[in-house]
């Protein structure tokens, strides 16, 4: 049997014998076919291996989840080739429905160490906007983890909280950043670096309400019950009269009448059930 070619030093330690000797013995031999194998690669991918029949070998679940945590073991601590197999080790807890892993017992110890290595080596790292496409493509049309659950009010309460992390100040200043008309929502949720829809509530008055002041509270509740706002016969004729000339646009007509632009927008489009009997023109 040869010995590995590592394409990058290792630690020469009793780990690394350990690991050679499964992996090479594994080559060697032959198993019964009803026994559960997993293919892994000798020098891991990440580190330079390759698809290759001499970097595979065909292990038991337990044999392949040794080898992983033998792994982490022929690096310092700290090093980037640690970081990588740590991440490996990491991920070999993961079962799938055509996974026969792994029925052995793992000890609670090796699993914590696990759990605070991965923790210590995350610490203070931020993703490159590389890696954060590459995140957001492999998500994109999947379903949301959420779909199909349920939760009471307070977790909903609790989720909202945490996913807000703007305070009292950061929402003043990105209510007056947007009002000067400088900044887009986009822009914003990039500068405070939190979602979209946490900017879009916090500008349409949902979210921050106490900071809003008496006439600032009036005027957002009749812009949310717009819909329930009636107009007499002759306003909407003076809408339609208004705007046909082109001299109103519908966002000076909605500030002028203190409502919605959708409610201008049907009243002008005669799409607006309450003044069908006008027999209003649409305008095109």
């Amino acid at each position: 049997m040869k010995d590995i070619e590592w394409p990058i030093e290792i630690l020469q330690n009793k780990y690394a014998r350990w690991y050679e000797q499964i992996v090479l013995r594994a080559q060697q031999r032959t198993l019964p076919k009803d026994t559960y194998i997993e293919k892994h690669h000798i020098i891991p991918r990440s580190l330079g291996g390759d698809n290759s029949a001499t970097n595979l070998a065909k292990l038991t679940a337990r044999e392949h989840f040794i080898c992983h945590w033998l792994l982490t073991k022929m690096w310092l601590k700290g090093s980037k080739e640690w970081s990588k197999m740590i991440n490996a080790l990491n991920g070999m807890r993961a079962g799938g429905k055509n996974h026969g892993r792994y029925y052995s017992k793992i000890t609670s110890r090796v699993f914590e160490n696990i759990r605070i290595y991965i923790s210590e080596n995350r610490k203070g790292k931020k993703h490159s906007k590389e890696t954060c496409l590459k995140m957001s493509k492999s998500k994109k049309g999947k379903p949301s983890p959420h779909k199909g659950k349920t939760y009471s009010k307070e977790i909903r309460y609790r989720m909202g909280k945490a996913n807000l992390k703007l305070d009292d100040i950061q929402a003043i200043e990105i209510r007056s950043k947007y009002a000067s008309k400088e900044y887009s929502p986009s822009s914003l949720a990039e500068d405070y670096k939190v979602g979209y829809k946490v900017i879009s509530n916090i500008i349409t008055n949902k979210t921050f309400k106490h900071l809003l002041t008496e006439k600032e509270l009036s005027n957002s509740l009749n812009k949310k019950h717009h819909a329930n706002l009636k107009f007499n016969d002759a306003q909407a004729i003076e809408i339609q009269n208004k705007y046909i000339p082109r001299k109103y646009t519908i966002a000076r007509l909605a500030e002028e009448y203190n409502v919605a632009r959708m409610t201008i927008h049907r009243i002008i489009k005669n799409q607006n059930k309450s003044f069908k009997h006008l027999s209003l023109g649409e305008i095109k």
